[in-house]
């Protein structure tokens, strides 16, 4: 049931020429909010991407695959409310509001729901179509990063100062690593909280999670009270870790999902502590006890897998590890660069590590339990 979307904004007392103004934004912020709520229920990814703003590349594309998602996982109820009460404009000539969505999912009792600070502005004049760009951010300044964050996140900031004098030396040893290079200056977006992280992925994701990168998206990392440090360097690099492996080829998405996540275990190795015998002795004491999994079992991101995420990591982690060490770095990194090209995993293993992935399995498999 479509709901009404708008809260009515109040001019009392506002000059006239800034009441008129603020009411054309009114009127325009209720059309586009309207749009997007009817767009949202009815899984019409067209009529919402036409109300979104893609001057910035990245919001774009997250706003994309967001509408996208919907096609597959439709909401079961949506609502969108803006609070116009609380209209102002900004200094770039974006006017801002309170944006609040609730929504549930089908086959889920649970209700959800984000309230966050949003931007619209006007296509052309203010009489006409009006666009949503997105959550209104700070932007830290950083070189050769940019990093956005709530403003009324104190520990946004501690963080955001720490990755500005961090993430350079982060992309240099992980590009190094991959062979690969960062076509575009990454962009790092700190949520505030974990329920506004997972409705900027989709309005279906549930799973709790601590970072987030597709191809063509910011680095999207949970903000939280004590998190500079070791923990937060690993985050990040292995959000990092994903985006410079996007570069082996528009199919590496469709890698194992296992495989992915294990390449960006491996590259953030060097900035968490312990790497080597943590990744050994989890994929070991998973031998030992007889609770390794099948790896394709493990590798649609979408299916079965996401019941397994423990060993998605432990076990991807542990395999790209082997292989780096059997095979070499360069070797591996063709490997992905084959399956970046559209080569299935079985061709990949073959075509370059020269067996197939059976035989690579029960030879991994075998090394866990050397030196035991």
């Amino acid at each position: 049931m479509l709901t009404p979307a708008v809260m009515a904004v109040c001019l009392c007392g506002v000059p006239d020429a800034q009441a008129s103004s603020t009411a054309l934004a009114a009127r325009g912020i209720e059309r586009a909010v309207e749009t997007m709520e009817r767009a949202t229920l009815r899984a019409d990814s067209g009529a919402y991407m036409a109300v979104i703003d893609t001057t910035d590349p990245v919001f774009a594309e997250e706003q994309r695959k967001w509408a996208r998602d919907l096609r597959t996982r439709p909401v079961d109820s949506v609502d969108f409310r803006v609070d116009l009460n609380r209209l102002s404009k900004t200094p770039d000539g974006h006017w801002r509001a309170p944006l609040t969505v609730v929504w549930s999912l089908p086959g889920d009792d649970k209700p959800y729901s984000i309230t966050y600070p949003a931007l619209f502005r006007p296509l052309g004049l203010p009489e006409g179509a009006w666009l949503y760009a997105g959550r209104a951010w700070e932007d830290f300044p950083a070189d050769g990063v940019r990093i956005l964050l709530d403003p009324e996140d104190d520990s946004a900031h501690e963080i955001a100062e720490h990755l500005a004098a961090r993430v350079a030396g982060f992309r240099a040893a992980i590009e190094e690593d991959l062979g690969e290079t960062l076509h575009a200056e990454p962009t790092i977006k700190l949520y505030p909280d974990m329920a506004s992280l997972q409705a900027s992925i989709a309005l279906s994701y549930t799973d709790p999670l601590g970072g987030w990168n597709e191809p063509g998206e910011s680095i999207k990392i949970l903000s939280r009270p004590g998190f500079v440090g070791p923990r937060l360097d690993a985050t990040v690099a292995h959000e990092l870790g994903h985006a410079v492996s996007f570069q082996w080829g528009e199919a590496i998405i469709e890698a194992p999902w296992w495989s992915l996540e294990g390449i960006a275990e491996v590259a953030a190795d060097p900035f968490r502590e312990s790497p080597e015998a943590a990744s050994r002795d989890a994929a070991r004491r998973m031998a030992r006890d007889g609770t390794l999994m099948d790896f394709d079992r493990l590798a649609d991101f979408r299916g079965e897998a996401m019941n397994h995420g423990r060993h998605v990591y432990v076990q991807g982690r542990s395999m790209v590890r082997y292989i780096t060490e059997r095979f070499g770095r360069e070797k591996r990194n063709e490997w992905f660069r084959a399956m970046g090209k559209g080569r299935s995993l079985n061709d990949a293993t073959r075509s370059v590590l020269g067996l197939p992935f059976e035989r690579l399995n029960e030879d991994w498999r075998a090394s866990l339990s050397e030196g035991e």
